[in-house]
């Protein structure tokens, strides 16, 4: 009788928190490019919502500030060098709806998933 040994990947399984935040941003596009965002009223924001959701994500995800965002994760998303301020940060990221942020983790985790 032989014994089936399971092979175990040296990867870890992807998620939220092992995913890179150029990946995330990445796969927050392709959501968003599936599920687009409503149209409003106003005019055009200076900061894409696929950048915004992104924000929002890590920030739950790792736990971190406003001003570690700005400080750690914003350079590395924006090749130009701006930064939002931290009022307009704030403003946009508890403006992200519920609802939205669902669908999003939905979409993410099927992804994921799949990716796997």
């Amino acid at each position: 009788m032989t014994s089936q040994r399971t092979q175990k990947s040296d990867t870890p399984p992807l998620s939220l928190s092992n995913v890179s935040t150029r990946q995330l941003l990445e796969l927050v596009n392709q959501f968003i490019q599936q599920h687009p965002p409503p149209v409003t009223r106003g005019r055009k924001p200076v900061y894409s919502e696929a950048f915004i959701l992104t924000l929002a994500l890590l920030r739950e995800t790792r736990s971190l500030s406003f001003r570690q965002l700005r400080s750690r994760i914003i350079p590395e998303l924006l090749a130009d060098g701006t930064t939002p301020s931290l009022g307009t940060l704030a403003h946009r990221l508890h403006r992200v709806s519920q609802e939205r942020r669902h669908a999003l983790l939905g979409w993410l985790a099927q992804r994921l998933g799949a990716l796997q």
